[in-house]
């Protein structure tokens, strides 16, 4: 009887050493995946422990993820001792900012460039007030949108671990 051995391909899931990874494409991945995982297990402790949470992760490229349960303003807020009832971003003074900006988006497009393309010291005090406002809009919505995404990869992991609480 012969026996044919098979090699495997890959190494499979292994322990890793607890070290900073050096290799920049490696790194994003790693990031990009122990993300999800990170922000699977603080929706799983939200509904487990009926606890609000909040994980606020920068990457390597420097983008801004987060994740909260109800929503990461709203703990960050509550955490800060800012608990103004209402959740950062959602109000009416975003909408009017983002019309504002959008105004001066298409009034610069023709004229050689938008304000907030030039060197932080050449601008002025109005000019910064903008720019940190638009800041401001920026990261809130890019916590909502993470929101929605961590939240909706959760949901159905939610509806499982209810179904086996159920069970037991």
């Amino acid at each position: 009887m012969e026996t044919s051995e098979k090699k495997k391909t890959t190494r499979g899931r292994q322990r890793i050493e607890i070290k900073k990874i050096q290799k920049r494409s490696q790194l994003q991945v790693t990031f990009s995946k122990r993300r999800a995982g990170l922000f699977k297990k603080a929706g799983e402790l939200s509904v487990l422990c009926s606890v609000d949470v909040a994980v606020i992760a920068v990457s390597p490229a420097g983008n801004v993820f987060a994740f909260g349960s109800p929503s990461a303003d709203a703990v960050v807020n509550r955490f800060l001792g800012r608990d103004s009832g209402e959740d950062v971003g959602h109000g009416g003074q975003w909408k009017a900012r983002y019309g504002e900006v959008e105004r001066e988006r298409e009034k610069a497009a023709g004229g050689g460039g938008f304000w907030w393309d030039r060197p932080v010291g050449e601008l002025g005090l109005g000019e910064l007030e903008r720019y940190m406002a638009a800041l401001e809009e920026l990261k809130c919505k890019v916590k909502r949108r993470a929101d929605e995404l961590a939240v909706a990869e959760v949901a159905g992991e939610m509806e499982r671990v209810s179904e086996r609480l159920a069970f037991y």
